[in-house]
């Protein structure tokens, strides 16, 4: 199964599947969720999904994560909204989620994340 880390922007037809996603871990309103997570910019803050790219059945939501800049520390993150489908879980998808946000914030510049 090969995974891949994309800016939610970059997919919108998966945002309803998102905002499911972060609503069954943290209950909130819909409209409230939505405005948080669709940024349409690459650069912090956005969203990032982790997916499963399966060739005959498409791309399968795996998990979310939110990268945030930190007040006046211009190369510091911190990530929030970390989750993964409850089916998924016990797999490490987790781990390889924060792995793949690190190495995307690093490609942005970003030398710090927590």
């Amino acid at each position: 199964m090969a995974l891949q880390l994309v800016p939610l922007h970059s997919r919108l037809e998966l945002v309803e599947q998102c905002v499911s996603l972060l609503s069954d871990e943290w209950p909130s309103g819909k409209y409230e969720r939505l405005e948080v997570i669709e940024s349409k910019c690459p650069n912090p803050p956005c969203s990032l999904i982790l997916l499963s790219r399966q060739t005959d059945e498409g791309d399968t939501l795996i998990g979310h994560g939110r990268i945030v800049p930190v007040k006046d520390m211009n190369d510091m993150l911190y990530v929030e909204q970390v989750v993964i489908e409850k089916a998924k879980r016990g797999r490490g998808f987790g781990k390889r989620l924060l792995e793949m946000v690190e190495d995307y914030c690093s490609h942005l510049g970003y030398k710090r994340l927590f």
